[in-house]
């Protein structure tokens, strides 16, 4: 079911932010690459970014400020030019949430938030098990398939949406076109 802020303000004619939430493997890149064909909003792929930025990304302190500087940059910018946004990446922490919906702001953009929900042993299955034979996983066909520990690292720190922030779940395991456009009546 639809919620009445989706559709407040014409949300689909206006340039859009869209973040994802979830853990890693619960389909936030197929929700992205079809809400993208949906949409035709501009994707901007981490994964895909920091694999064509580093080669073989180290994950440092350095090379997330260096990548995260420059895509949300580039965010601000087709917000700005009146293009929507489908930022795929985890905004599983508040503070990044925080600084993109800051954004957003700036540049007269409105935000979705979606909350793409999987199991956490289905998630860990898609992230960890042949990961690199997966379309939507360009970093497991450099460096491998996401190993148990660092699994458990990020589904630990995915802070749920806070009370005042608005957002919709969709569910990881039913991810089409078809039931994209149904839960955002697109």
């Amino acid at each position: 079911m639809i919620s009445s802020w989706l559709t407040e303000g014409s949300i689909f004619n206006m340039p859009t932010l869209y973040m994802l939430l979830g853990y890693p493997g619960s389909g936030k890149t197929t929700t992205a690459l079809e809400l993208a064909k949906l949409t035709g909003a501009e994707m901007i792929w981490e994964d895909k970014e920091r694999k064509e930025m580093f080669g073989r990304p180290t994950f440092t302190h350095d090379e997330n400020l260096t990548l995260h500087t420059s895509l949300n940059d580039r965010t601000a910018s087709l917000l700005k030019s009146g293009k929507s946004v489908i930022y795929d990446t985890s905004f599983n922490g508040y503070a990044d949430r925080e600084r993109m919906y800051a954004i957003a702001e700036l540049t007269g953009a409105k935000t979705i938030l979606l909350w793409v929900v999987t199991d956490r042993e289905t998630a860990k299955q898609r992230a960890t098990k042949d990961a690199a034979s997966q379309p939507t996983r360009p970093l497991a066909q450099v460096i491998g398939d996401m190993d148990d520990e660092t699994f458990n690292r990020l589904c630990n720190k995915l802070e749920e949406p806070h009370p005042h922030e608005k957002y919709m779940k969709l569910d990881g395991t039913k991810i089409t076109s078809g039931y994209i456009k149904r839960e955002l009546s697109i």
